[in-house]
């Protein structure tokens, strides 16, 4: 059935109709026409009008939108299957390349990764410029089960995301644009000034039928900033019309100099504002100095304490510990008896430890707590504590790690109970980056993190896989979480041998719901 159904998706769609399909979505996203990650309905007619008449087929609206989310799965497909440690991808190829041992080991993780061993994705690198950017990859997932990661994977991972928010809003492209034109100039001024002397080399620099003479000339005069303003905003026929000789000149110069008489107008027109711009050059090249002298001298020399509140972070410690009850529950969202055992506990199983700080546990824990409990910034918090934001943010983050560790003794199955319990999905609200937004985007427009929670007949939960982004559908979630070990999903004992017998690498998962000993009730 699979293979009657690749060949009608083959004799429909064959390889230079579906190359040109991806070249006309890939247009309309490039021209600004897929807001929030989808187009509207105007922008798949005008598609499907398109390939009617470039094809003379007869598609309709919808076959286009279905052959669009084909086109999802496959390049999410692969983009699993690249993220596998020793996998690469040959460009001229375009084929996965890869030693027998790395395929044995991915095939026996993933059977569906043999079939694309010897298949190739002619079309991968337009279909990850395509849906990257609105797809989830659970990148940023993490279990329940999952090691806790350390202050050095913590960083790492701070870094790849900020230099992938870096590398997306560095040079935006736009298409229609020449590189001459001043649109193109004012659009690549987010790297520095976009009328800098360097820009304006480089310009002149693709003029290369000049005379050295002139362009000698040409590149002195460009030396002020006025004459770097007219020339970068020169249209590019403008510029190439006569050659850079006299249209060009005429249109560089002005009162006091004429390019076209660059020996000695230029000259003359120079002496005339030499004091001038000599003056203005020496006040901005001493002003800047002057500024970070300043800021240098009051940040290490004269220095002005900031947190100076008479309620330190100790005394309000005290303040909350005796004094009334309600308020403990107010800012730390528990109870003062419950908070005390929190901490003991975290201290019991050696999480966190006394320092020799100003900052112990108590007061690490209710800095974690204050946070969480009502989403605040870290800057309030600073202020509430009268630390700085790098303490306020060292202690959250240690605090952070140890619950984690600590949730992992607390939220497991039941050794005596053979069920896993009722799983469900959750949607939990997230703050992602802006590259990030479009793929936290729920079905309810909502910006969320989905998350997949199960609990047993007690009421207690059992294990927890989030991270994922709120576009991800529940069973690509639950999907992941099961068939990927490094998540510990927990089977109950017969269900895991099962597991391990027959692969849960397929559509459904019916297997395991037939076996009797691995019963999984669902809500």
């Amino acid at each position: 059935m699979a293979q009657e159904t690749q060949d009608v998706e083959e004799k429909k769609w064959p390889p230079h109709i579906e190359h040109l399909f991806i070249d006309l979505m890939v247009d309309e996203q490039q021209k600004g026409n897929m807001e929030h990650g989808v187009f509207k309905a105007k922008v798949w007619l005008s598609i499907t009008k398109t390939l009617n008449e470039q094809t003379g087929k007869g598609f309709t609206p919808k076959q286009v939108k279905d052959k669009h989310n084909r086109l999802r799965q496959k390049q999410r497909k692969w983009g699993q299957l690249l993220r596998h440690t020793g996998l690469g991808w040959d460009k001229t190829t375009q084929t996965v390349t890869a030693s027998d041992e790395v395929w044995a080991s991915v095939i026996a993780g993933d059977n569906k990764a043999a079939a694309l061993r010897k298949k190739g994705c002619p079309d991968y690198e337009k279909l990850k410029q395509f849906f990257a950017p609105n797809t989830a990859t659970g990148s940023l997932q993490i279990s329940s089960n999952t090691p806790t990661p350390d202050s050095d994977e913590e960083r790492v991972l701070g870094e790849e995301l900020a230099n992938e928010e870096r590398e997306a809003h560095r040079f935006p492209k736009k298409k229609g644009k020449s590189f001459g034109s001043s649109d193109h100039v004012v659009q690549s001024a987010g790297g520095g000034d976009p009328c800098s002397l360097g820009r304006a080399l480089e310009v002149l620099n693709q003029y290369t039928d000049l005379d050295d003479d002139t362009y000698l000339n040409v590149a002195e005069a460009l030396q002020k900033k006025e004459k770097r303003v007219l020339f970068m905003g020169m249209p590019e026929q403008r510029r190439k019309s006569g050659g850079c000789d006299d249209d060009m000149d005429t249109s560089l110069s002005d009162d006091d100099m004429d390019i076209s008489d660059c020996d000695d107008d230029m000259t003359t027109g120079a002496d005339t504002d030499s004091e001038y711009d000599s003056e203005e050059e020496e006040f901005w090249f001493v002003f800047p100095l002057i500024g970070e002298m300043v800021a240098y001298f009051q940040r290490h020399y004269d220095k002005r304490p900031q947190r100076t509140s008479i309620l330190t972070g100790s005394d309000y410690m005290a303040e909350v510990r005796d004094g009334n009850p309600t308020n403990c529950h107010e800012m730390f969202r528990m109870t003062l008896d419950l908070f005390y055992h929190l901490v003991e506990e975290l201290k019991h199983y050696g999480y966190l430890k006394e320092g020799k700080g100003r900052v112990d546990v108590q007061e690490a824990v209710a800095i974690f707590l204050y946070t969480v409990g009502h989403n605040t910034r870290m800057r309030p918090v600073a202020d509430r504590f009268q630390h700085s934001t790098e303490t306020v943010d060292h202690k959250f983050r240690r605090v952070l790690r140890a619950v984690h560790t600590w949730g992992q003794h607390l939220i497991k199955p039941n050794p005596n109970v053979r069920s896993i319990g009722a799983i469900d999905g959750t949607h939990v609200s997230s703050r992602p980056s802006a590259i990030r937004l479009r793929t936290h985007r729920s079905r309810k427009s909502t910006v969320t993190t989905n998350v997949m929670c199960a609990c047993d007949h007690d009421m207690r939960f059992t294990y927890v896989h989030g991270g994922w982004e709120g576009s991800a559908n529940d069973s690509r979630v639950f999907e992941e979480a099961i068939k990927d070990p490094k998540n510990g999903f927990p089977w109950p004992p017969e269900a895991g041998a099962l597991a391990a017998a027959t692969p849960v690498q397929q559509p459904h998962f019916i297997p395991l719901l037939l076996c009797p000993a691995a019963r999984i009730k669902t809500s």
